[in-house]
C-alpha cells in the first residue's frame, strides 16, 4: 500500500524527526562559557599542536578549555593521563561524563541541524578561511558561549612561544619514556659531538601528495653525507639516529655512525626533540619535536637539493 501525504503533512513530519533529533543532541551537551575541541584531527603530533594552541589562547585569554579528542594519547603524558594543568581550566573530560564518541555523535548531529544560537556556536575553519585564535570576535565567544571547534585551521602563534615553558611541561614524557630514550642517546652523544635526527617518514607518504615526499633511502644518505662533511670540516665528529614508520635497514648507512631509535611512537618524537638539528620531509612529528626541544629543524621540499647546518632553524623561536 501506497502512503500519501500533504505537503503540509511532510513539512510536519520533517520538522518532528528535527525537533527530536535536536533535544536528543542537546541532552548532557557541555552548557557553559568554554571551548570544547570537537572533531579529532590527525594523529598524535597534529593532535599535540593543536591542544596546545587552544591551551596558550585559553591561558592568555581566560576562558574554559576542555580536548575530549586527545583520549587515546592521554596515557603518555602524566598531565592527560591524570587530567591536571595545574591552575589553569584545562580537561581532557566532559564534566557530564559522556564518552568522546557519545559526545561526537550528539555534536555532530547539533552541528548539521543548528550550528548556532545564543548559547552556542560552531567553529569550522578551513585552508581558504583560517581562524585566528587572537581574534578579539573569537576571544569574545569564548568567554561567553560554547565554542565547539573543529577541524585543523585555527591559528596561533606568539602564544606558542611566550607559554612555551608550561607547554612542555604539560607534555613533558613520562619516566618510563624518559628511560628509554637516555638508553638509546645516551652511549651516542658520549661519542660523537653532533647528533642529528633523521625523521624518515614512509607509510602514508607513499600516496601523500602523489608521492611527493617518499623519499628513498639513497636520498637521506645524500642529505646526511652532505652535513657530515661540514661538520667533520668544523673537527665534529656526527652521529644520525634514525626514526620512522618502517622498518630501515642499517645496511644503507654503513658508511656513516647510524643508529635506530627507540622504535616506539611516543620515544621516537621525544628522541628527536633531544637532538642537536633534525631533518626530515614535511611534517608536524618533526615539527613537535623541534618545538618541543628547541631544536633547530629542517625539511626537506626535494629529493636533491643544496642542504646546509645553517639553514635550520627551531620553530617557533
Amino acid at each position: 500500500m501506497t502512503l500519501f501525504l500533504k505537503t503540509s503533512e511532510v513539512f510536519y513530519i520533517q520538522h518532528f524527526i528535527i525537533d527530536l533529533t535536536l533535544l536528543w543532541s542537546k541532552q548532557q551537551i557541555e552548557e557553559s562559557e568554554m571551548v570544547i575541541i570537537q572533531q579529532k584531527t590527525g594523529r598524535l603530533a597534529n593532535r599535540l599542536f593543536l591542544f596546545s594552541k587552544f591551551i596558550v589562547n585559553a591561558i592568555e585569554h581566560n576562558y574554559k578549555l576542555i580536548n575530549p579528542t586527545f583520549d587515546e594519547y592521554c596515557k603518555y603524558f602524566e598531565s592527560t593521563r591524570e587530567n591536571q594543568f595545574g591552575r589553569f581550566p584545562i580537561s581532557v573530560r566532559l564534566d557530564n561524563g559522556n564518552s568522546y564518541r557519545t559526545f561526537q555523535l550528539k555534536t555532530t548531529l547539533l552541528r548539521y541541524i543548528v550550528p548556532k544560537t545564543s548559547e552556542y556556536e560552531f567553529i569550522v575553519p578551513d585552508i581558504t578561511n583560517k581562524q585566528n585564535l587572537n581574534d578579539p570576535a573569537y576571544i569574545d565567544k569564548a568567554q561567553k558561549k560554547t565554542i565547539y571547534a573543529s577541524g585543523w585551521f585555527f591559528y596561533e602563534g606568539e602564544n606558542l612561544v611566550k607559554h612555551a615553558t608550561t607547554i612542555r611541561s604539560f607534555f613533558k614524557p613520562d619516566e618510563h619514556t624518559s628511560k628509554e630514550i637516555a638508553t638509546c642517546l645516551n652511549p651516542i652523544k658520549e661519542n660523537h659531538d653532533i647528533l642529528i635526527g633523521v625523521h624518515i617518514r614512509r607509510g602514508d607518504y607513499r600516496t601523500w601528495k602523489s608521492g611527493r615526499y617518499f623519499y628513498n633511502n639513497e636520498t637521506y644518505r645524500y642529505y646526511m653525507k652532505s652535513l657530515e662533511m661540514q661538520f667533520n670540516e668544523l673537527g665534529k665528529s656526527v652521529a644520525f639516529v634514525l626514526c620512522s614508520n618502517e622498518s630501515i635497514s642499517l645496511d644503507w648507512f654503513m658508511d656513516l655512525n647510524c643508529f635506530h631509535a627507540p622504535g616506539v611512537m611516543i620515544s621516537d618524537l621525544y628522541t628527536l626533540s633531544e637532538c642537536d638539528y633534525i631533518f626530515g620531509p614535511p611534517s608536524t612529528y618533526s615539527m613537535w619535536a623541534s618545538y618541543y626541544g628547541n631544536v633547530p629543524l629542517k625539511h626537506l621540499e626535494h629529493s636533491r637539493d643544496h642542504i646546509h647546518y645553517q639553514m635550520f632553524s627551531a620553530l617557533y623561536n
